[in-house]
Formats: C-alpha cells, structure tokens, sequence
C-alpha cells in the first residue's frame, strides 16, 4: 500500500511541476541548438546576426532546415525578434528581444555548472584509475 501512496505523490508532484515556471522556462530553451542561438545572438558585437552568418557559424553542427525551425521557435516564444529589410536579395536579421537578453544569465549559470561538473567527474574518474594502478 507504501507503494501506491509513493507513487501517487510522486504523480501529483510531477504534474504541479509540468505546470510551474521551471516548466515553462525549460520548455522555452528545450531543443539542442536554441541555447547555442541565444549565446551566439548574446555574444554578436552589434546586438544581431544575420541569418547567413548563424548557419555559416553552426554550419559543421546543424542543417539550415533545423536552425530556421529554432530560430522560429525562439520567435514565437518572445527570445528573439526577426527583422526582415526589404533589399535585394532580402536580408534578415535576428537579435535577442529584451525578454531573450533576461534569459542569458541562466545559460551562463547553466554553462559554469556544466564546467564545474565536468571537472568533477574528470577529477573523479583520476582517482579511481588511480586507485585502481595502485592496487596493481
């Protein structure tokens, strides 16, 4: 009986969560380049990027049809903003709205722990070969 009360909290506790603010904050991000988007938007001397120079940074990790999906995606959720000029030929520009630049300090906060984690499953797997030499 233990059994099925653990796991109705647990179903109850998920669907508050599905519902929060962590939620909504990670389903804003959720997909494996929008992150690298934002970065690369945030770090841009001016403020914004063509579309041309986005798919010729990312260009040996991602086909234009996924980026122009992210990209996409990171407009409708109010990230990024798309400005079209009317040139020939057209020239699009993408840089972070006020909302997007908000959300930058959470990826660099995402990315030191990425580090630190890293160093600590590096520092981590020295010594266990190291203690495994030994006991050779």
């Amino acid at each position: 009986m233990a059994e099925y009360d653990i796991s109705n909290y647990a179903r109850k506790t998920i669907m508050k969560l599905d519902e929060s603010y962590l939620m909504q904050t990670l389903n804003l991000i959720n997909g494996k380049w929008k992150m690298c988007v934002l970065m690369l938007l945030d770090f841009s001397p001016n403020g914004s990027l063509r579309y041309g120079d986005i798919k010729y940074i990312l260009r040996d990790y991602i086909a234009p049809r996924v980026l122009i999906q992210q990209l996409r995606e990171l407009e409708l959720s109010g990230l990024v903003m798309r400005v079209v000029y009317p040139t020939s030929p057209i020239k699009v520009e993408y840089s972070l709205t006020d909302l997007g630049q908000d959300i930058v300090p959470l990826l660099d906060e995402m990315y030191h722990f990425g580090f630190i984690y890293r160093e600590s499953m590096r520092n981590k797997n020295r010594s266990l070969n190291n203690c495994k030499n030994k006991s050779n």
